[in-house]
């Protein structure tokens, strides 16, 4: 009787892997095409529930679901999901850290895929504190900020917050060199750029101080890719927060995205012309920005960043390359009506309407034309001109 039932729980055990696996494939197989549209695909997040509902220990299906739903726009949806499903079980989600570790995060820092979805510093407290310090030490930290960020913009006691974020600060510098380290200082550096204006209000410089820890985090970063020099405690703490065995492949592959990441804050920080911005310098954005391009690979990335280019050289004055970045783009990627879009607004700012006509009329027989923000507003301008 024991021997059978030991094998039927054997049996039961290996179904139970190999549903979650097909439903995990299923999941993936679908999610690639999706990604690619940036369409929603429901039956996407239908195989991932399935697996949750399979295994609900195994936390792989809750973190590649939330990736999905950033992914496709749909955030606050995928974070309803997995914390309705947290919640159910002990209201804690008790020995899922690194699930709880990643809806406390996008809570707290926001979506790098999804800008539509807003920052609830009360949900990222309760996630974070959540957390097993021992797994995730930097996770106290976070809830006392979020803590006490929480509060109504003029409610915050903002001298607390900072002490406790340069306190974080201080703590996190002084410990090994790893990947923690560094998506601590890009999160800090978030927390200050999210609350500018009312760190301004405090005599605060935000994007200073963000700028300084972009830097550091950036130094950081390069030193980690140059020789994985975190070593096994890094890999560790690396694996901590992610759901699966991490290799050499996997933290080359991890710190690649967050050098890009950081490049991408770095040059957004630069080009802001926001009131109170002492970093505003569009050339150090144009630097980060070719070195985000570097780093780059996929042919759509390629091209957005062409037109920040492009976008940042008009700002530094340097509007001969800005029409060179214009012509290479539509010569190249004769459908990307994002181009000729901004190609045309810029032109017609320059007081060259004709050419704007011209490069606008190309940009209407881009099949995505109209799904462009300022196709309407250029095309409205232009008729008002009697160009077109």
């Amino acid at each position: 009787m024991a021997l059978s039932a030991f094998f039927a729980q054997k049996a039961a055990g290996e179904s139970r892997r190999e549903a979650y696996a097909a439903a995990m494939t299923d999941a993936a197989d679908l999610a690639a095409e999706s990604c690619e549209s940036r369409q929603y695909d429901p039956a996407v997040a239908a195989h991932y529930r399935e697996a949750i509902d399979i295994d609900k220990a195994r936390e792989e299906a809750y973190l590649e679901l939330i990736d999905y739903m950033q992914s496709v726009g749909q955030t606050n949806a995928g974070l309803r999901c997995v914390t309705a499903r947290l919640d159910a079980e002990d209201g804690t989600g008790s020995g899922k850290d690194a699930v709880l570790l990643a809806v406390a995060e996008l809570y707290f820092a926001g979506s790098d895929e999804d800008p539509s979805f807003v920052r609830d510093y009360g949900k990222a407290a309760r996630y974070y504190a959540a957390v097993d310090p021992d797994v995730c030490p930097q996770a106290p930290y976070f809830a006392s900020v979020a803590s006490i960020l929480s509060d109504f913009s003029d409610a915050v006691d903002w001298e607390s917050a900072l002490s406790r974020m340069r306190e974080f600060e201080r703590w996190s510098t002084g410990q090994p060199l790893s990947v923690s380290r560094v998506r601590n200082m890009r999160i800090l550096a978030g927390v200050y750029l999210a609350n500018r204006r009312e760190l301004l209000a405090c005599g605060i410089d935000p994007h200073a101080e963000a700028v300084r820890l972009l830097c550091r985090a950036k130094e950081d970063a390069e030193a980690l890719t140059a020789d994985l020099g975190a070593g096994p405690d890094g890999i560790a703490m690396m694996a901590a927060s992610r759901a699966y065995e991490t290799s050499g492949t996997d933290l080359l592959q991890e710190l690649l995205n967050i050098r890009k990441m950081i490049l991408r804050d770095l040059a957004g920080v630069y080009s802001s012309g926001a009131a109170g911005n002492t970093a505003y310098d569009p050339d150090e954005a144009i630097r980060c920005l070719s070195d985000l391009l570097d780093l780059t690979e996929e042919e759509d990335e390629i091209c957005r960043i062409r037109l920040r280019l492009a976008a940042c050289m008009i700002l530094a004055g340097r509007d001969e390359e800005a029409r060179e970045m214009y012509e290479m783009l539509i010569t190249g990627h004769p459908s990307y009506a994002a181009a000729y879009v901004d190609y045309a607004s810029y032109l017609l700012s320059a007081g060259d309407g004709g050419a704007a006509a011209e490069v606008y009329m190309k940009a209407e027989t881009c099949p995505d034309a109209e799904n462009e923000p300022n196709f309407a507003s250029v095309g409205m301008k232009l008729k008002n001109a009697g160009l077109i």
